[in-house]
């Protein structure tokens, strides 16, 4: 019985004296990994970063850890210090522990020049538009969504009376004095964004369109604002040509279509 008890003890001993080697051999791998070698402390993933999160955001979160690596371990583009990654955003998902690589991040829009988080198409600018200015636009402002393409027809009256008294060009005939005419202002515009909530506050001020226009279709929609105009858009699609016209006055509301003014 006595035997048995000092078996049972050594046993225990024997039991953890190798689960202490194993701990200290586990313990000291990085420490062996880097002796006699030059280290560098690089930026590793602490956690799941997810596409198209930024680096910041990331940091903030407490995603972004460092760790030291074996100088000549670290792959080209690791990035060293948080400096290098400012401003950029994941281009996929990193994983837990993976190293941070100047290849799985990028500028947050490659596609043009960004205005307020917009991606503007080169050689336009972006014009707001309170959906106010708009006719009946509580009832149709939730169909615009951004990406669609629109052109605008505006509704004027036309006076009569010496030459240029009505817009050049709009073929109304002058001895018809205070004639209502309805035209094409502008056409093919693209909605970069829409804001505000459109389907609870339709036509409510600051619930708006944001367009993207060139500098003559800018002066065209702001004066029509500023004019005291009905301004009404229409939703285009891909293959739809809409072009100007003399437009349709209410003296020839009922002529056929394509007939000469």
């Amino acid at each position: 019985m006595r035997r048995r008890i000092v078996l049972i003890v050594a046993a225990g001993l024997l039991a953890l004296a190798g689960t202490t080697a194993l701990w200290a051999y586990v313990a000291g791998a990085d420490a062996r990994a880097l002796a006699g070698k030059e280290a560098v402390e690089v930026l590793v993933a602490a956690d799941a970063i997810p596409a198209g999160a930024s680096f910041a955001e990331a940091q903030q979160q407490g995603l972004v850890e460092k760790a030291s690596f074996p100088l000549g371990a670290v792959p080209v583009g690791a990035f060293t210090d948080p400096t290098q990654a400012q401003g950029l955003i994941a281009t996929r998902a990193i994983e837990p522990h993976e190293l941070l690589l100047a290849a799985n991040f990028g500028p947050p829009d490659t596609t043009g020049p960004a205005t307020g988080g917009l991606a503007v198409p080169a050689g336009k600018v972006a014009l707001p538009v309170s959906l106010q200015h708009f006719a009946n636009s509580a009832d149709w402002a939730g169909y615009l969504q951004p990406g669609a393409e629109i052109a605008l027809f505006e509704t004027f009256t036309s006076a009569g009376g010496p030459a240029g008294a009505t817009p050049r060009g709009d073929g109304l005939a002058l001895e018809a004095p205070n004639t209502q005419v309805t035209r094409l202002l502008v056409d093919r515009l693209t909605v970069l964004a829409v804001a505000g909530a459109v389907e609870a506050e339709a036509g409510t001020a600051g619930t708006a369109i944001v367009l993207a226009v060139d500098q003559q279709q800018s002066e065209k929609i702001i004066l029509g604002l500023n004019s005291g105009v009905a301004l009404y858009p229409v939703l285009l699609t891909a293959d739809l040509v809409v072009v100007p016209s003399p437009g349709t006055d209410n003296s020839r509301i009922f002529d056929t279509p394509g007939t000469a003014p």
